[in-house]
C-alpha cells in the first residue's frame, strides 16, 4: 500500500469516526427530548457555518471526534459566534477523545445564558463581577 492510499483510508476512517460521533449526539439529544438531527442531511447552511447538529435544543454544537484538536476550541467558537445564523443560540463544541470520553465546551457568556435565570438576555459577566471584568476583582485599586 502506497502512502496516498494509506492517507485515503486514514481520511475515511476519520469521517467515518466523525459521522458516528454526530450520530451519537444526535440519538441522545432526540432520548432528551429535543428534535435533533446530522446538519449534513437537514441544513447545508447550517453545515457550512460550523454547526454539525441541527436541533431545537437552546444551543448550536459542533463535533469534533479526534484525538487533537485543531484549531483550538477557543478558534472554533470564534468562527462559529461569526458565522452562526441567530446569535441568540450560544455555540458549543463537542469534543471526543479515544477513551478520554466526551467533553461540552463554550465560551462563559454562553454557559450564563443557559445556567443562569434569564434577566433582560441573561446576565453579563460584569453583572456576575467575576475576575477580569470591570466590576471583577482583579482591578488594581486607585
Amino acid at each position: 500500500m502506497n502512502g496516498k492510499e494509506k492517507k485515503s483510508r486514514a481520511g475515511k476512517s476519520a469521517r467515518t469516526k466523525g459521522h458516528n460521533f454526530e450520530r451519537y449526539l444526535v440519538n441522545l439529544l432526540i432520548e432528551l427530548g429535543y428534535q435533533a438531527a446530522s446538519s449534513r442531511a437537514a441544513s447545508r447552511e447550517l453545515d457550512n457555518q460550523g454547526v454539525d447538529i441541527y436541533t431545537d435544543a437552546p444551543f448550536n454544537i459542533q463535533a469534533k471526534a479526534v484525538e487533537k484538536l485543531s484549531p483550538g476550541v477557543h478558534d472554533i467558537i470564534k468562527a462559529m459566534n461569526k458565522s452562526a445564523p441567530n446569535k441568540k443560540r450560544p455555540n458549543v463544541v463537542a469534543w471526543k477523545r479515544n477513551n478520554k470520553g466526551i467533553v461540552i465546551a463554550m465560551d462563559l457568556e454562553a454557559f450564563l445564558s443557559i445556567a443562569l435565570p434569564r434577566r433582560s438576555g441573561g446576565l453579563t459577566e460584569e453583572e456576575l463581577g467575576l475576575p477580569g471584568s470591570p466590576a471583577g476583582g482583579n482591578q488594581a485599586s486607585e
